[in-house]
């Protein structure tokens, strides 16, 4: 099992994991605070890099955690796709959400 992790300085910043699971990936975003709007983020992250969800649990009470599995929908067969490359793809999906609620 390979896993890629990502982690900030800040609490307020939502961490990401990815691990590889046989055909797809399990992927935790969790951050210390409650974040309004985050949910959105990562669902339209998952629609921008192709990433189908089979199943989700998300809770927002006091902090949040997300986990998902998904499965890659390619259309060129053949493509091996790294946990570090679906990691980076996620969190460069969810920077506009970040640089939005950094100062806030």
């Amino acid at each position: 099992m390979a896993t890629a992790e990502t982690s900030s300085d800040q609490n307020s910043l939502p961490m990401v994991t990815v691990e590889t699971l046989g055909k797809g990936f399990l992927v935790n975003v969790i951050s210390a605070n409650s974040c309004p709007g985050l949910l959105v983020s990562i669902l339209e992250a998952f629609e921008e890099i192709n990433l189908n969800v089979v199943d989700a649990r998300v809770s927002c009470a006091d902090t949040f955690r997300f986990q998902a599995i998904g499965e890659v929908r390619l259309l060129i067969q053949n493509i091996y796709i790294h946990t570090y490359q679906l990691n980076k793809n996620i969190i460069m999906c969810l920077l506009p959400y970040i640089q939005n609620h950094v100062d806030r």
